[in-house]
């Protein structure tokens, strides 16, 4: 695959089929296939309904773009279009049929439902790992052709190491781009999937999860004063205590006394961070 910034060929390509497409043919709906290397993985039921009713008023008003596969056609662009027609009752559609190469489709599929905002950061991800695996693209080439920066195109990819929970709760929009971009930044999936639980219960800003993330990565943790002699031995259901506050409050937590009398410190790093524990612990 040529290595060359996404030129104005591609993109004058995709204009020219959204805006003045040429040489538009009718192919037969069952002609046509899915692209297997197609981004999106989501065409929610109602979406394409809602498209099917207007197809069915006005028909396909744009165009879907084809290329070749054997005596057969594969999509490149215009798989909601394709979807939605079959739910119209269609036989065929209106399409331009272009010659093009794996990574040229793959480029225009991305670009296209990035042009639309269609994809959600799970599927951009995995596309961005076509491109790195399958294309042997680097962060900066994937970011140049695509108009983007590189830390972007980094932090993108990286989502598809959350644990498959949490990548749920981004695709189901519980959790936005930046709160996962955070998530990022600690040590295990464990602790991943329970701050993600904690951002999710608790209405958390990125803000406020960015630093719960600091504090919980730092690797010098403050110092403590030595605690008296009678508690040198932690007891295991004051140390299953803290880990418990720790986890529902999101912030370091000690106890700090004897059998007979003690302090609960809960340590908190901005007014906005106070506010959100005692929300958690008077709700």
């Amino acid at each position: 695959m040529s290595r060359k910034a996404l030129g104005k060929g591609l993109s004058a390509l995709l204009q020219e089929v959204e805006t003045k497409p040429t040489g538009v043919e009718e192919i037969e709906l069952d002609l046509i296939d899915p692209n297997p290397l197609q981004p999106r993985r989501e065409f929610p039921e109602a979406a394409l309904e809602e498209l099917a009713a207007s197809i069915r008023s006005s028909g396909v008003v744009q165009p879907v773009l084809l290329r070749r596969a054997d005596a057969r056609y594969q999509l490149v662009a215009g798989e909601r279009r394709w979807r939605a027609a079959r739910l119209a009752g269609l036989t065929s559609v209106p399409a331009v049929i272009r010659d093009l190469s794996d990574g040229d489709a793959l480029e225009l599929a991305l670009t296209e439902n990035l042009m639309r905002e269609d994809l959600n950061p799970l599927e951009v991800a995995r596309a961005y790992e076509i491109l790195l695996q399958r294309f042997y693209l680097t962060h900066e080439q994937i970011a140049e052709r695509l108009g983007t920066t590189r830390s972007n195109v980094s932090n993108t990819v990286r989502l598809l190491k959350l644990p498959s929970s949490v990548q749920e709760m981004i695709v189901d929009g519980q959790l936005s781009p930046g709160h996962a971009r955070a998530l990022i930044g600690l040590d295990s999936q464990a602790a991943q999937a329970r701050f993600a639980g904690l951002i999710v219960n608790q209405g958390l800003s990125v803000r406020q999860v960015e630093t719960m993330v600091a504090v919980h990565t730092s690797k010098k943790p403050p110092a403590r004063p030595k605690p008296p002699a009678e508690s040198q031995t932690v007891d295991p259901n004051t140390r299953a205590a803290v880990l418990e506050l720790e986890r529902v409050l999101g912030t370091r937590v000690r106890i700090v006394g004897s059998e007979r009398r003690g302090r609960l410190e809960i340590s908190y790093f901005s007014s906005e961070d106070l506010d959100r524990i005692y929300n958690a612990i008077v709700k």
